[in-house]
């Protein structure tokens, strides 16, 4: 188990619960059913549809690097503080990983909250003991 914090399906990984393939799937699902933000930002009437499109465009033609939301934000057709409420949005959005597992018969609903626990133990405890170290290093 790495020493640092982990995300739930790290978790679930480096515990043997579930193979490479099933975190690369769950990863996969839940990318594919989050909105995207170019339509949370049409949604919320930061942009109308032509706008996107021609962004994306741009995008496309530039060969930006850049996710969608920061390219907007370099363009100057949406603020910081507007990507952050986007992404924020986005996430709130998406899909919990743990109901990939459950909903693919990997995990029952019961050892989803038993894990869930777990996870968030062992992250705080790693807070805690790292809060330790830079006291001690002082």
């Amino acid at each position: 188990m790495p020493r640092r914090e982990l995300r739930f399906a790290e978790f679930l990984y480096y515990s043997g619960v579930v193979s490479w393939q099933q975190l690369v799937a769950a990863i996969t699902w839940q990318r594919q059913h989050r909105p995207r933000v170019g339509e949370l930002a049409v949604a919320c009437g930061l942009m109308t549809k032509q706008e996107v499109a021609q962004l994306l465009g741009q995008r496309l033609r530039n060969r930006s690097p850049s996710a969608f939301a920061q390219f907007a934000v370099d363009e100057g057709r949406i603020s910081a503080a507007q990507r952050t409420r986007l992404l924020s949005q986005q996430r709130s959005m998406q899909p919990r990983i743990g109901q990939y597992f459950v909903v693919h018969g990997l995990i029952s609903a019961d050892q989803l909250e038993h894990l869930l626990h777990c996870v968030k133990q062992m992250n705080a405890a790693l807070e805690v003991n790292e809060a330790s170290r830079v006291r001690a290093r002082r």
